[in-house]
């Protein structure tokens, strides 16, 4: 019973996750009073590009946790492997995130930004909070489409080859 609820809270981690990587917008279900935040967020490429590889670790995250309580009950050397590579792509994932978040933030405080750096993201709160939701047509833009689908194409192609090297490599 208590894999089973597990396996559903882990299912609905990943597919929260993968949501959010197609579209940065769906964060609100979190805090619907802050959509305009959210909102401004989305409209930089920098922000949402960072909020899709956020929604990426999510969903490896919860893959992760799915294949790992998937190897118990079954008892399969081919979960297990598949768990431990998916564990590898979630701690490379989350490293490379954490790497581009010290660069970026090295790279803001040489340029003398380090207000911005550290407080920006509550003045942007604030505003979108005071202002509320930015009426914008189309709600989402070409580019937003384009970078989708090329996060979708490398989060399949991640999974896939997490999958193929665990299988051999067992």
């Amino acid at each position: 019973m208590a894999s089973a609820f597990i396996l559903l809270i882990a299912s609905a981690i990943a597919a929260i996750g993968f949501l959010v990587m197609r579209n940065p917008m769906r964060l609100t279900m979190l805090a619907p009073i802050a959509e305009g935040y959210y909102q401004r967020m989305v409209l930089d490429r920098f922000h949402r590009n960072q909020m899709r590889m956020v929604g990426m670790v999510l969903s490896f995250l919860g893959l992760m946790i799915f294949t790992g309580v998937l190897k118990g009950p079954l008892r399969s050397k081919m979960f297990d492997a598949v768990s431990s590579g998916m564990l590898v792509l979630l701690w490379l994932s989350f490293i490379s995130v954490w790497v581009f978040g010290l660069l970026y933030a090295i790279v803001q405080l040489i340029r003398g930004r380090s207000k911005e750096l550290f407080f920006g993201w509550f003045r942007m709160y604030r505003r979108g909070m005071e202002l509320g939701p930015i009426d914008v047509y189309p709600a989402i833009t070409p580019r937003m489409r384009g970078e989708s689908l090329w996060f979708t194409l490398v989060y399949f192609f991640l999974i896939g080859l997490t999958l193929v090297v665990a299988i051999v490599l067992r």
